[in-house]
């Protein structure tokens, strides 16, 4: 049972991540950033992000401490 709720919870995690990647290139087209920079942090979210998704898939305790984190 708790396995599947880790997989509904990186899918859930993993879906985040690609609305918060598409939402970023989106408004990035629209509203061009003035440096570079400010890039990194979405980008470094995004990884973060990513990684703890497919961590919960294949149910890692370092997983739903790193979305727990991100969650603060």
């Amino acid at each position: 049972m708790s396995k599947a709720i880790f997989q509904v919870l990186g899918g859930f995690v993993l879906a985040l991540a690609v609305i918060l990647l598409g939402g970023g290139v989106f408004t990035a087209m629209r509203y061009p950033p003035p440096s570079v920079w400010d890039f990194v942090r979405p980008t470094i979210i995004i990884v973060i992000l990513v990684v703890a998704g497919i961590g919960l898939f294949y149910l890692r305790k370092w997983a739903a401490l790193a979305v727990s984190l991100l969650a603060l």
